[in-house]
Parts: structure tokens; C-alpha cells; sequence
């Protein structure tokens, strides 16, 4: 799931297709991982890649097409979610998202034990 980041909205989700592109490559050809995959009756080689925005709409709007025609330039699948469907929120607590949502300042990166009790 990707929402607006502070570079921008384009430059963020080209960036998410590029993940989406190298995740899905990644999975297709690591074979040392597919047990995983067979473990749970999946083949790793049909593996797809999606990028999951909120709804693109207002201004960011502008963003929709040219979006899509990357997506499938890579075979990628550009899907739309409620904006309410983006952030984290605690399943017993409040869904506002400026009381629930976890994170370092300055880093993008997330401690998986940071999210325990945690849903979408």
C-alpha cells in the first residue's frame, strides 16, 4: 500500500511500481525460497505484481492514466482502495490515523515487533 509521500505523488508511486517490478522478479527467480511457495501449495514462477494506492482523486487525479500505462508496460496491476483502507489502526483503538499510525521520525524503515496488535 502506498499513500502520498513527501516527494511527491508521481515520483512516489513510479517508485512503487519499480518495487512492485523487482519484488515480483525476485520471487519468480529465487528458487532457494520456492519450498515456501510449495509449502503452501503456490508457484512462486506465476507470482504477479500489484501497487495499492488510495483512490486518486482531486488533484491526484492527474496521476491515473499515466500510472496505469506504466503498470502495464511492466505487467503490473494498479489498484484503487478507499482512503480509509490506507493507514494502520489498532484493532481495539481508534481509527483516527494521527493517534495510530507508527513510525520512526526521519526513517522509513519499521520494526516488525512495532506493529504487533496491529491490522489493516
Amino acid at each position: 500500500m502506498k499513500v502520498a509521500g513527501s516527494a511527491g505523488v508521481g515520483q512516489y508511486y513510479r517508485h512503487a511500481i519499480a518495487q512492485a517490478v523487482l519484488y515480483r522478479e525476485f520471487i519468480k527467480r529465487a528458487t532457494p525460497l520456492h519450498w515456501w511457495f510449495d509449502a503452501k501449495d503456490l508457484t512462486a514462477g506465476h507470482c504477479k505484481g500489484a501497487v495499492v494506492v488510495p483512490k486518486l482523486t482531486g488533484a491526484n487525479m492527474v496521476w491515473r492514466d499515466g500510472l496505469q500505462r506504466l503498470c502495464r508496460t511492466f505487467d503490473i496491476d494498479l489498484i484503487e482502495v478507499e482512503p480509509a483502507s490506507a493507514w494502520l489502526r489498532h484493532v481495539d483503538g481508534p481509527s483516527d490515523r494521527s493517534e495510530t499510525q507508527r513510525s520512526r521520525p526521519g526513517s522509513s524503515v519499521c520494526d516488525p515487533h512495532d506493529f504487533a496488535g496491529w491490522s489493516r
